[in-house]
């Protein structure tokens, strides 16, 4: 390459000050070739095995993490694919082992999280996909770039409560940045005006009352399941959180009555 550099420049004699500059600098870089060769053998022999390792590490995290979804998802479909039958066994095993009163307990239990996690669910999942749908029908209207890669990604964080259309939406802004900020600033206040539709027009008639939550415990089941368990976490302890909610609001009614 340097030599095809210098033969054009010594072709193009018209200004012989940059040519003899450029014959000078190509000299020079030809001559300090050699050390700069072999700084970068010697990097790249101190650095090898550390960049190897870590390629190494993420490849084996990824294929791990699509083995384990994989395998949750094949898991997943045997179970209920045996739900009625697995769930009588499970129930015949507990009776036959506990005192009636523990299993009458332990079963109210588990009807009292089943209510609250398909009510939520249910909920969150429709309510994914309207904001989503809402946000797709707003964006092509103001002819906004990556409208439906955008309105997937608020879809999918919508599920996460409270924060995660926010998540979202600062994903869309800097992908939408990227190409145009105006165009940014028209996304972002187009997204608080759908967000604020959604939150108090959509979202109490999907989920609403059927949680049981009040909006303080809701925030805090997001920021403890959060801090816990990452994304996972705050989808998971609302409903969680809806139940135990549920459960000691009996118990303290119940408790109340007998004193009085």
């Amino acid at each position: 390459l340097l030599d095809d550099i210098y033969a054009w420049v010594m072709k193009n004699p018209e200004k012989s000050e940059i040519k003899m500059y450029l014959k000078d600098e190509i000299a020079h870089i030809a001559g300090n070739w050699s050390t700069y060769q072999a700084k970068i053998v010697e990097y790249a022999k101190s650095n090898i095995g550390g960049f190897i390792g870590s390629t190494v590490n993420v490849v084996s995290t990824v294929l791990g993490t699509i083995v384990t979804g994989f395998t949750s998802l094949i898991i997943a479909v045997y179970i209920l694919a045996s739900k009625e039958n697995l769930s009588r066994n499970i129930k015949l095993t507990m009776r036959a082992y506990l005192p009636e009163r523990k299993y009458e307990k332990i079963l109210n239990f588990l009807r009292i999280m089943d209510e609250k996690f398909s009510a939520f669910f249910k909920g969150q999942f429709i309510d994914a996909i309207v904001i989503g749908l809402i946000l797709y029908g707003v964006m092509i209207l103001l002819k906004l770039p990556y409208a439906m890669t955008i309105s997937v990604v608020v879809a999918v964080t919508a599920l996460i409560p409270m924060l995660g259309s926010l998540i979202g939406g600062a994903i869309g802004v800097l992908m939408i940045a990227a190409v145009n900020f105006n165009q940014a600033i028209i996304f972002l206040i187009a997204l608080i005006i759908v967000q604020q539709f959604e939150s108090n027009l959509i979202y109490p008639k999907l989920v609403g009352d059927s949680v049981g939550l009040p909006g303080v415990w809701t925030f805090v089941a997001v920021i403890v399941g959060g801090a816990i368990a990452g994304p996972l976490g705050m989808l998971l302890f609302v409903p969680l959180m809806a139940g135990f909610y549920k459960i000691i609001r009996k118990d303290v009614k119940k408790r109340i009555t007998n004193k009085e």
